[in-house]
């Protein structure tokens, strides 16, 4: 009995970390400076608790419209106080030119144009690491280089289901 359970917690073992390396787990950040040069976001603000279900269809309504119209997605992460309890995020649509009007409801923010740490991630969501962790590499990063970042906001920029660019402003 003993020996059909070790190899069935084996078969577990080994799938489970198959799994993980097809969705990309374990796989480095990239980590590069880059210019960026002037571009605009067109979404809403959202400031609340991290589960909240408007935060979940305010990012769904962002991507499909990204989608539609062959554009990035877009989250602005701003620094809070209350860690883990509240975020205060912009969620929206990358653009390189600044609307002449926007819809009702919607806000623009200007992104900097400049040099940025770019940290690129290409895993599933699931196997991502956290933020926090990205953040602390891209500061590592920067100060190899001698280079300050902001850390109050961070720019996310989805480019498909399993490419993600973070974008850290140089000071």
């Amino acid at each position: 009995m003993k020996k059909y359970s070790l190899i069935t917690f084996s078969v577990v073992v080994l799938v489970a970390v198959i799994v993980y390396y097809r969705l990309g787990g374990g796989a480095p950040v990239q980590l590069s400076i880059t210019e960026r040069s002037q571009h605009w976001a067109i979404g809403e603000h959202f400031e609340g608790h991290p589960n909240d279900p408007k935060l979940e269809e305010l990012f769904v309504r962002s991507r499909d419209h990204a989608v539609a119209e062959g554009r990035y997605l877009i989250v602005i992460n701003y620094k809070t106080e209350d860690k883990g309890n509240r975020i205060k995020q912009f969620i929206g649509v990358v653009q390189d030119q600044s609307p002449p009007e926007l819809e009702e409801g919607l806000s623009v923010v200007e992104l900097p144009k400049g040099k940025y740490v770019k940290a690129e991630l290409s895993a599933h969501n699931f196997v991502m690491p956290r933020p926090d962790e990205v953040k602390d590499q891209a500061l590592e990063f920067a100060a190899e280089r001698e280079i300050q970042i902001e850390t109050n906001v961070s720019y996310e920029v989805y480019e498909s289901d399993r490419k993600l660019i973070i974008l850290f402003y140089s000071l």
